[in-house]
């Protein structure tokens, strides 16, 4: 895994509402808290599928990614400490 730190930086949380179409497809109403799939996709495409021409994140796949990048987190952090 190349940069993960770097491509989690560029993602943007959001708090949306579905789309009236997609609340029965996806059994889902209210708000949710989420990535913008266009910018998943520019940094992790294998995360992102599209469905009846919507694009959607598959979040299970980013778990690796987020844990490699506290990883790179914790390094830093280790070698500022070491520095002062």
């Amino acid at each position: 895994m190349t940069s993960p730190l770097t491509k989690v930086c560029k993602l943007n949380g959001t708090l949306y509402e579905w789309k009236d179409e997609m609340k029965e497809h996806h059994g889902r109403e209210g708000y949710e808290y989420g990535l913008i799939a266009q910018e998943v996709q520019k940094e992790f495409p294998e995360m992102v599928y599209e469905e009846d021409g919507y694009l959607s994140v598959d979040y299970i796949q980013m778990i690796p990614v987020l844990v490699e990048a506290i990883k790179e987190l914790k390094t830093e952090l280790n070698s500022l400490k070491r520095n002062k």
